[in-house]
């Protein structure tokens, strides 16, 4: 049990009571987490539908307050069509929160699952995902916890990456603890870490940890598969796994897996980060240049302006 859900169970949170946020009717509850939750609201003043993310203030650190203004302050830097935009925010003692478009189409995990995405659609939607990815890291943020979860899919088909309260800047030198949640362990979900990551191996942590978790996303999504030999009802055993395993190949599990595809995914996943891809940008084009291949019809056109249509 983490620290974070001790306290949670030893501070009952108060069923998440609903929070006053000037400007906004707060409706419900669409998420939560130990120290936030997210809500449903509208604007008063223009009847816009928003997600508010309130900190709970009355269980917060100081190290929470820290990473809860990082991800505001990172989030204003971020204006791209693929990662979640921030309307307005304010932290202090009293309150903490900031207010983004409400995506209703669900995390990327849901969205797949609902609509059964076949591997076209899926690539296309993680093709999206690395420009997202790019854009940030050419602002020298690296999220470090991309994840299902983490991806929301608007109704249309439209991937936002969220979440960054783990990111860091690529051009600050990390602290001794910069790798560390607050109960001490290491950052990031274990089944989406990268070697580098689960090693501890702080100064190595760069955009091409993100590349691998991308590339774990969707080997999952083609596979059903983890890309290593994972036990995730236990964290231990994952991380010990990621740190010094080495991932399957697709065509372990199916003998005509596509050859390129299989190029593709284990280039994103090689452990030592130097034979990885470079950018994400570089991977991003791989994808579509792959997605091409297989629908001739396809055009640039289509590429950034379509919906991933699936009904």
């Amino acid at each position: 049990m983490t620290a974070a859900r001790r306290l949670v169970d030893a501070i009952p949170p108060k069923e998440w009571a609903r929070p006053r946020i000037e400007g906004y009717e707060v409706d419900r509850v669409v998420g939560k987490g130990a120290f936030a939750t997210v809500w449903r609201a509208v604007k008063t003043d223009t009847g816009a539908i928003a997600a508010l993310k309130v900190l709970r203030v009355d269980l917060a650190t100081n190290i929470v307050f820290e990473r809860f203004a990082n991800e505001i302050e990172v989030m204003k830097q971020l204006r791209h069509r693929y990662i979640a935009s921030i309307l307005e925010s304010r932290i202090d003692r009293s309150v903490g929160y900031y207010a983004m478009d409400l995506i209703e189409g669900g995390s990327l995990g849901e969205y797949s699952k609902k609509n059964r995405l076949n591997a076209l659609q899926s690539i296309r939607l993680m093709w999206r995902v690395c420009k997202g990815l790019a854009h940030a890291h050419e602002r020298g943020i690296i999220h470090r916890d991309l994840k299902p979860s983490n991806i929301m899919v608007t109704l249309d088909g439209i991937p936002k990456i969220v979440d960054f309260g783990l990111s860091k800047s690529m051009f600050k030198v990390p602290s001794e603890n910069a790798l560390q949640t607050v109960d001490g362990s290491l950052i990031g979900t274990p089944l989406f870490m990268a070697p580098e990551q689960a090693r501890g191996e702080i100064q190595k942590v760069d955009h091409r940890t993100d590349i691998f978790a991308a590339g774990v996303i969707l080997y999952i999504m083609l596979l059903r598969k983890h890309p290593f030999k994972v036990d995730p009802g236990c964290s231990a055993k994952t991380v010990q796994e990621l740190a010094s395993g080495k991932p399957r190949i697709p065509t372990e599990f199916h003998p005509s897996f596509n050859a390129r595809l299989q190029q593709i995914l284990m280039r994103a996943l090689a452990v030592d980060q130097d034979e990885r891809y470079q950018s994400a940008l570089e991977l991003a084009q791989d994808l579509k240049e792959f997605v091409r291949s297989r629908v001739k019809e396809y055009s640039d056109s289509v590429d950034e302006s379509s919906t991933v249509h699936t009904r």
